[in-house]
């Protein structure tokens, strides 16, 4: 019975609100543009999350797992380093390759990070297509030291685009190392271990 009466209702309250905006439609403007303007002076407050978190409600049952999973495993604490070059070569060069390797390592030897979860060019694999079929092998075991030692590894890397834009950006001029520190922050140090080595590589 209500169903039936709704119609209608609808049906004039559609009539009424289009007849205004046909009698008053520069009030509509107005209105309209005022709106648009308060809208349009939020956007530089606007701010983008990257973390997929904040898709999900919080307390949603994947949500709570992911976060007493993070609580028990003491997961979700990856460190980000960026090593930004602005020469023509880029981050390929002897000098900033090596620097990269001593940052892996010292990042390796630290108590709170496990060795393999330290990702970065001189710890990952190039795949290599050979007549034979394909290989694996590290970009560089040795930093190198000479510009044709430099070059090759930056086509084996360009060779191998999964790489591209995570461990080195495709204009070449910042390489990452990814570390993935489950215990990396320590109470009684102002700087977390990490930073520490960053500090000390030159």
């Amino acid at each position: 019975m209500n169903a039936g009466k709704d119609g209608p209702a609808r049906e004039v309250t559609a009539v009424r609100l289009l007849a205004f905006v046909v009698r008053h439609p520069l009030v509509v403007l107005t209105l309209t543009a005022a709106a648009t303007a308060l809208f349009a002076l939020q956007i530089p407050h606007l701010e983008l999350d990257p973390d997929t978190e904040a898709f999900i409600p919080k307390g949603h049952p994947i949500r709570v797992y992911w976060n007493e999973a993070k609580e028990r495993f003491d997961v979700g604490k990856d460190i980000f380093v960026g090593i930004v070059a602005d020469g023509p070569d880029g981050v390929f060069t002897p000098e900033i390759l090596a620097g990269v390797s001593e940052l892996t390592e010292g990042m390796k030897g630290l108590s709170t990070v496990m060795a393999d979860d330290v990702k970065s060019l001189s710890t990952s694999e190039a795949i290599l297509g050979t007549e034979e079929g394909l290989e694996i092998e590290p970009f560089f075991e040795e930093p190198p030291a000479t510009a044709e030692e430099v070059a090759a590894i930056r086509r084996q890397v360009f060779d191998n685009d999964v790489y591209l834009d995570r461990l080195v950006s495709r204009d070449a001029s910042i390489a990452a190392v990814i570390v993935q520190a489950h215990d990396a922050y320590d109470d009684d140090s102002p700087y977390p271990p990490p930073v520490k080595v960053f500090q000390e590589v030159p």
